[in-house]
């Protein structure tokens, strides 16, 4: 019998869904049965849209993975970005036709470290462009590594190696929720931008993902523009897409804006490394990575990254990365391959 998993990114504007099939090889080359994406962000939606899916496949996959985008326990995840009720439960996921003993449900960015670590054991390869080469020969001796992913919102993840006595080092997944953290000032136009920000954002006090997130891109146009202007009312509301799109085409308000958004990104990922002692790599992931490719590299992030005039040095041992690889469903499939017994735990 060909069995198959169920794989989910369940992300707060979208939910892709994957089904392949279980097998020895499926991280290198999986045989792909399904593939499908919807615009979801309404439980009740994403419950029916997953309740469809199930029901065309000729049989219920004998397992699921769901890396959803909030904070989890065992049975539950809280969704960062959903509209309405936010709390999406296992046993729900159970209702919807899945196996309940063999469906789980991690953090996205957890399944998104996860392949990392597949491309750090040579299980999966993952697709890389190089910012910064690092030094190879000091880099190479740990997997330490980053990984961040602007979106709807922001996610920050890592990967530990693990001593093991007699056994190796095993490579250990890390979520974060240092994005929710509060931004500080970091260079003089994104200080002036804070400032603004601080009256919108409640409480008073701008995290990181309140500058690098869809609506965070839009808070720095809309501040920009408000400034060039000297008119609130004349400043266009854009999207985060449309602002991207611009900045590709030179509207030099939208690249302005863009380079504050990957400056920030660029100071986050400093934060990361340094904490987790990112010798192995940071990987700059996700979809609005994919789009941006070019922008990233003309942008200031990398800058923004070694600026730090204690551990500069040692920040450009750090090789960093970007990915065009769907990394959240890569790492899914890597949890369902270890949750099959079709991988050890090193």
């Amino acid at each position: 019998m060909n069995e198959t998993v169920l794989l989910a990114d369940v992300g707060g504007t979208n939910t892709r869904i994957r089904v392949i099939q279980l097998a020895p090889d499926m991280l290198r080359s999986p045989r792909v049965i399904l593939n499908r994406t919807a615009r979801v962000s309404r439980k009740q939606s994403f419950l029916g849209y997953l309740g469809e899916t199930i029901d065309e496949l000729e049989r219920q996959p004998r397992q699921a993975v769901f890396c959803c985008a909030g904070p989890m326990t065992d049975v539950s995840v809280s969704m960062t970005n959903w509209e309405g009720v936010p709390d999406l439960h296992l046993a729900e996921l159970a209702e919807c036709g899945l196996p309940v003993d063999h469906t789980v449900m991690v953090n996205d960015m957890e399944a998104a470290a996860a392949s990392v670590a597949a491309h750090h054991r040579k299980l999966a390869e993952i697709d890389l462009m190089t910012l910064a080469p690092g030094d190879g020969q000091q880099a190479g001796r740990r997997k330490n590594s980053v990984i961040l992913m602007p979106g709807t919102g922001t996610g920050v993840a890592g990967v530990l190696e693990d001593p093991i006595p007699g056994r190796g080092r095993r490579l250990v997944t890390v979520s974060c929720e240092l994005q929710h953290t509060p931004i500080p000032e970091l260079d003089a136009e994104q200080a002036a931008v804070l400032a603004a920000l601080r009256d919108e954002i409640p409480g008073g006090r701008p995290s990181w993902e309140d500058f690098i997130s869809g609506r965070g891109l839009e808070r720095i146009y809309a501040c920009l523009g408000r400034h060039a202007a000297h008119d609130a009312e004349s400043v266009e509301v854009m999207s985060a897409a449309a602002i991207a799109n611009r900045a590709g085409a030179k509207d030099v308000l939208c690249r302005a804006a863009l380079e504050i958004f990957y400056r920030c990104a660029g100071s986050l990922a400093q934060l990361l490394a340094l904490g987790f002692q990112a010798f192995g790599g940071v990987f700059l992931a996700g979809e609005s990575t994919r789009q941006n490719l070019a922008l990233i590299r003309e942008s200031g992030f990398l800058r923004a990254f070694h600026e730090n005039p204690v551990r500069a040095d040692w920040l450009k041992i750090f090789p960093v990365y970007m990915t065009t690889t769907d990394v959240n469903l890569a790492g899914a499939a890597m949890i369902a391959a270890e949750y099959a017994g079709l991988i050890d735990d090193l």
